[in-house]
């Protein structure tokens, strides 16, 4: 094999000044992805960062509220997801693995938070992960002799530090820049060790001119020129968005169109780089991969030079070129499910069309109509989130655009009846397997528009006043009631049948808890309830039916319990509740004794106080206490035993409720006696606190809160527990999350089980999907669905007792995170959040619970 080749045919960039090999200690975002999918590929990775490409700053006039992270600073207000990334992506290369933080509340002092768990922490104040100390303070010069290259300044926009012009941040690194490209480091590590070390072989200088012809490969397209043009028409209205006043939600919502757009983008070069990669590894690794003649021009004569045959293979080459194919298909895989798709869900499809409508508007120039879109794009990201921003706006959004078209939807599922692919089946004569199968994919399909149409409607009744909502959804129980003659009478009835019954359901009990929110017929009706049971207890005893008094006290008891739960506590402790029966009882009960009544009649008295004190001691128990008390001071003050028989059977009652007493009585701590225990508890170096993370600590304190509220009824553990729990979700504690209510069971979100498990996380928005992945374990979850794909690809498929939700993120239902990873959701009372809790954090919350009750 001949081939002719020419210096020019391989322009070399020149890289001036001090390069310093940095060992990449910890992976950028792209590379965290690529571990996921290619676990067995883990080489050692180096990159090369120029100083002479990169600027100091004087840390000082930096203005308050600024990140620096890797070679970027980034005001907080503007701090994206994106922006992030990008930044991060950065502290391999650079070397700069701290991050700092010109906190305000520091007087403008410099903060290292590199160990914070989250960057939300620093929002919410000037403390460490664990809310006790400040984070260390570091001099101005410390920050002035780091390199930076982009600041992000509170206006919104990115200026390159080495020209001071505004940038595009999405252009930063370089797409077409191939030779600096993360995933191709590898290639670029052993292009730089052959230039070291082997540029005077034959064999290096082949395998040099090489890679050289490879940086120069062509990855510009048609669809990545239009993207470049998208870019630059939103970057200018990102721009004029950014002088205005309170503007962040916009900018965050246009950059969210760019970061998709980008990924677009990304995705069409990488296709092409594995195309180049897998020919450049087919001759690299050939056995022939040949004998070449470089001809040289020199003074104008022709100097041939005949190079040995096989010259290009090299183990570290197919490495490192093995390698670099693993994470470019593994950021193939990424970018696909971020770019600006339609998707599968009716919330992705809006979103795709709100995206185009701002591009379109950008691109000509109507602001004003962009305007809409970005308002658009905010409601629709508060409705995925759970959030309730702009009331108005989101309601008219869901009523107008979004219930329809799920309900569309799920309606078309419905009548459509047996698919081609189960007609086929039945025609071809497939086992029933087979058809099985086709009939599972159709039910999920069924429960995944069912889902959708219900978050839909959960998220209109939480912005829609309870007196407009009940008639809304009478109308939707009435249309939906009238689904059932959609259904066709075929194989797939039943599962179509039972869909809409379970959308009923759903309906029925969403109207309810309308009703309750109203304080309608459901607290008026037990109140009447409650009411009429207390004359029949009081009846009872006088009439000396003790065990129609027990079984009455316990009717009232359950129904506190429900008013309670309806009415969110209120009940505890009102006129007419237990705890006002046991005052009455005992003052009757006392009038007998100081006016020497009858004797006899307080034994009934007596076990009724005993059947109070057994659901609530604080109540009974102290009562008991009391006429016990009173008698035997009678007693003893008459020379007498009158009371003889009474005085032991209160002992004895007494006795029986003493561990309950105790154990309510330990509930009644205030906050801060509390919070003081917690604190010396959880710095105390217990066992049991061994090898938590700040994050982990929090959450078995949450945890430890709630069992003690639950347990004694405690208002200051209720009252810790609700400050705990929102102090720790604005500091963005990853075990700590928004509650979802989608069905009886209680779910965790993927971000907390991915942080728990230590398992890496991706999201492909596009398809709806999460991935959990640690090791050779898969995880694979789908909003809406109760199927849970075991392999990247296909093979073992799990079927959850529920269907995954959605809110902001995947949410799975506890009963698979117990069996899989022992890990249960504890959604704590009082408020909307909950927490995450694994066998370790588990035993620390029994310790703390101990030293709570001691």
């Amino acid at each position: 094999m001949i081939r002719i080749v020419t210096e020019d045919m391989y322009p070399t960039k020149k890289r001036a000044g001090k390069r310093v090999r940095i060992a990449v200690g910890c992976a950028c975002a792209v590379l965290a992805v690529a571990l996921v999918f290619s676990p067995a590929l883990r080489l050692n990775v180096f990159a090369f960062f120029d100083e002479t490409d990169a600027v100091h700053v004087d840390a000082g006039a930096i203005e308050n509220g600024t990140l620096a992270i890797g070679t970027h600073l980034i005001h907080l207000s503007a701090l994206t997801t994106e922006l992030y990334d990008k930044a991060q992506a950065t502290v391999a290369d650079s070397g700069q693995e701290r991050i700092y933080y010109k906190s305000e509340l520091a007087g403008g002092a410099w903060c290292d938070i590199t160990d914070a768990q989250s960057l939300a922490v620093i929002a919410t104040g000037y403390q460490d992960p664990s809310g006790q100390t400040p984070p260390a303070t570091v001099d101005n010069a410390v920050v002035s002799a780091l390199y930076f290259q982009y600041h992000t300044k509170s206006d919104g926009i990115t200026y390159d530090l080495r020209d001071g012009q505004a940038i595009c941040p999405f252009d930063v690194p370089d797409p077409y820049d191939l030779e600096n490209m993360e995933e191709l480091s590898p290639l670029k590590m052993h292009y730089d060790n052959l230039k070291e070390g082997q540029a005077g072989t034959d064999a290096g200088k082949q395998q040099i001119k090489k890679i050289e012809q490879f940086w120069q490969t062509n990855v510009r397209s048609v669809l990545t020129d239009d993207a470049d043009n998208i870019l630059g028409a939103l970057q200018r209205y990102y721009v004029e968005v950014a002088k205005r006043e309170n503007a962040e939600p916009e900018l965050s919502a246009i950059q969210g169109v760019m970061a998709a757009v980008d990924a677009s983008r990304r995705y069409e070069v990488l296709v092409a780089v594995d195309e180049a990669l897998a020919a450049f590894l087919d001759v690299a690794s050939s056995d022939d991969n040949g004998a070449y003649t470089e001809v040289t021009v020199i003074d104008g004569d022709d100097t041939d030079i005949e190079h040995a045959t096989g010259a290009l293979t090299d183990a570290n080459l197919t490495s490192a070129l093995g390698e670099s194919i693993s994470n470019v298909q593994t950021s193939m895989t990424d970018k696909e499910g971020r770019r600006l798709s339609e998707g599968v869900t009716v919330l992705s499809a809006v979103r795709y069309e709100a995206s185009y409508g701002l591009i379109a508007n950008a691109q000509s120039g109507d602001y004003a109509a962009a305007d809409g879109d970005v308002v658009r794009l905010i409601c629709l990201a508060n409705i995925e989130a759970g959030e309730v921003q702009r009331a108005d706006e989101e309601m008219k959004l869901l009523e107008d655009s979004l219930i329809p078209r799920a309900s569309n939807r799920l309606t078309a599922l419905l009548q459509e009846g047996e698919n081609t692919a189960y007609k086929d089946a039945v025609a071809s004569g497939q086992a029933g397997a087979v058809l099985a199968s086709i009939e599972k994919e159709r039910l999920a399909a069924l429960n995944a528009a069912r889902g959708e149409l219900e978050s839909f409607l959960t998220a209109l009744a939480d912005r829609k006043p309870a007196e407009e909502t009940q008639p809304y959804i009478d109308n939707r129980i009435t249309i939906t009631e009238g689904w059932g003659a959609l259904v066709p009478d075929d194989a797939f009835k039943g599962d179509a049948g039972q869909c809409v019954e379970n959308h009923l359901d759903y309906l029925r009990d969403l109207k309810k808890g309308i009703e309750n929110a109203l304080g309608g017929n459901d607290l008026d009706q037990l109140a009447v309830e409650k009411a009429s049971l207390q004359t029949d207890y009081k009846s009872a005893l006088d009439g000396g039916d003790l065990a129609g008094a027990k079984a009455t006290l316990e009717q009232i008891e359950a129904l506190d319990a429900r008013i309670a739960e309806a009415a969110e506590g209120t009940a505890d402790g009102a006129p007419g509740s237990v705890d006002s029966l046991a005052a009455d009882l005992l003052k009757e009960a006392l009038d007998t004794v100081n006016n020497g009544g009858n004797a006899s009649a307080l034994g009934d008295t007596i076990d009724a106080l005993s059947g109070i004190a057994e659901t609530n001691p604080l109540a009974g128990q102290p009562a008991l206490q009391k006429l016990l008390s009173a008698m035997q001071d009678k007693d003893a003050k008459n020379g007498t035993s009158t009371y003889k028989d009474q005085i032991e059977k209160a002992i004895s009652h007494i006795a029986d409720n003493q561990a309950a007493y105790d154990l309510a009585k330990s509930g009644a701590k205030d906050q801060a006696a509390l919070a003081k225990i917690a604190e010396d508890f959880l710095a105390s170096g217990a066992d049991a606190l061994s090898g938590l993370s700040a994050s982990e600590k929090a959450a078995a304190e949450l945890n430890a809160l709630a069992d003690l509220a639950a347990a004694t009824g405690s208002d200051a553990a209720k009252q810790q527990l609700a400050a705990k729990a929102q102090g720790q979700m604005n500091g963005g504690n990853p075990l700590v999350f928004k509650a979802l209510y989608a069905t009886g069971e209680e779910y965790l979100p993927v971000t907390a089980i991915s942080y728990a498990g230590g398992m890496r996380y991706v999201y492909n928005r596009n398809l709806s999907q999460a991935t959990l992945a640690r090791g050779a374990d898969y995880y694979i979850f789908t909003s809406y669905s109760d199927e849970v794909r075991r392999a990247k690809d296909a093979g073992k498929v799990d079927t959850m007792e529920y269907q995954a939700g959605f809110q902001g993120c995947i949410h799975v239902p506890e009963s698979y995170t117990e069996a899989q990873f022992g890990f249960h959701a504890v959604y704590l009372g009082g408020t909307d959040l909950g927490v995450l809790i694994s066998e370790k954090t588990q035993a620390a919350s029994d310790a703390l619970l101990e030293a709570l009750m001691a």
